[in-house]
């Protein structure tokens, strides 16, 4: 009697599971249209309709506060990893030996590492250097 009940459980927890991940694409999809089109044009539909503009305001500046923070983080840990590798290579008894991998990890971690900081403080340099009127006319989605 109480493996039918957790047999019952467990068909509709996994049915429910099947409904959400085939709804889920979907939603998504429909989520980052009307985000696009917030971020596109979102100003004068909320402007045109007599809404509070301020909410798509505060969305743009989220959506680059997002975008600055990606490459950020990703630059960040590369930037860790990078430094844990040096730690491991000190504790080598000569750097001779491992003077070709110090080099291509060079390469591989820290030069991009510090193209994303980078390219982050200069996305986020436009909260500080864009004019008064950015935010609010239609931006450009690429």
């Amino acid at each position: 009697m109480d493996g039918e009940k957790t047999n019952k459980r467990k068909e509709t927890k996994e049915s429910r599971d099947r409904v959400f991940w085939r709804l889920f694409p979907f939603l998504f999809f429909i989520n980052v249209i009307v985000f696009a089109a917030l971020l596109g044009n979102g100003y004068e539909i909320f402007e045109n309709r007599g809404w509070n503009t301020s909410i798509v305001l505060v969305i743009r500046y989220l959506d680059n506060f997002i975008l600055t923070l990606i490459p950020f983080i990703i630059g960040l840990v590369l930037l860790c990893l990078y430094v844990k590798s040096w730690k491991e290579w000190r504790r080598a008894t000569t750097l001779k030996n491992k003077a070709i991998e110090i080099v291509m990890w060079t390469v591989i971690m820290l030069v991009p590492a510090c193209i994303l900081i980078y390219i982050a403080f200069n996305l986020g340099s436009v909260f500080f250097q864009a004019p008064e009127g950015y935010w609010k006319q239609e931006w450009l989605l690429k």
